[in-house]
């Protein structure tokens, strides 16, 4: 992990289904997707937790 290859995602909102079918502010998505998008993350980068960014930040953690 380094400073320039460091990317944060963060979601509105993961829904178990869009009510109505219609998401107005197409700020949520679905567990369907959320699924697959975890699944696509995980498979193509390093995956780390926030705990882990902070020791990185503090140069506490191993940088790879």
């Amino acid at each position: 992990m380094t400073k320039s290859n460091l990317s944060i995602l963060c979601y509105h909102g993961v829904l178990r289904e869009v009510p109505n079918g219609y998401n107005s502010s197409g700020k949520h998505i679905t567990e369907e997707e959320f699924d697959k998008q975890m699944s696509f993350l995980s498979n193509n980068f390093e995956i780390v937790t926030m705990a882990e960014v902070e020791k990185y930040a503090q140069g506490v953690a191993d940088r790879k």
